[in-house]
């Protein structure tokens, strides 16, 4: 069995340079979490939900359901946007092959221009390896 402090401290220490990135941008709230089953994500309290004042969540993930253990497994970088009141459903979502950063700020630009999260298979998965 896997010690769950040691596991996110190893994702930590992994994707560390990406919490600082958010930390910099929105405030101290950045760090790895297990969002419920086993699947970790990256995670940071973004600013407030327009019209309700609800705080918003920002989850980043780099393969389906999770954290790439290494970033030699990075397969993209997958960002999503929460209301924290009603976390069923992404508000917003943001994908990029390569660019943490690109991903969170689709998934932030299109929470901004109303446009909703994808219910398709992320376009991610449809690239060839050749082309990551």
């Amino acid at each position: 069995m896997v010690d769950y402090n040691a596991y996110k401290a190893h994702l930590t220490e992994i994707y560390q340079a990406e919490i600082d990135m958010l930390a910099k941008r929105f405030g101290p709230t950045a760090q790895v979490v297990d969002t419920g089953g086993g699947c970790m994500a990256i995670e940071a309290v973004i600013g407030d939900a327009p019209g309700s004042g609800h705080p918003l969540l920002l989850l980043i993930t780099t393969i389906d359901n999770g954290l790439a253990e290494g970033r030699e497994d990075i397969l993209h970088w997958y960002a999503c946007v929460y209301d924290t009141v009603d976390t069923s459903d992404a508000i917003a979502d943001g994908h990029d092959l390569q660019s943490f950063e690109m991903a969170y700020e689709v998934a932030l630009a299109h929470m901004r221009d109303g446009v909703p999260a994808s219910d398709e298979l992320c376009s991610c998965f449809l690239v060839g390896e050749s082309e990551r």
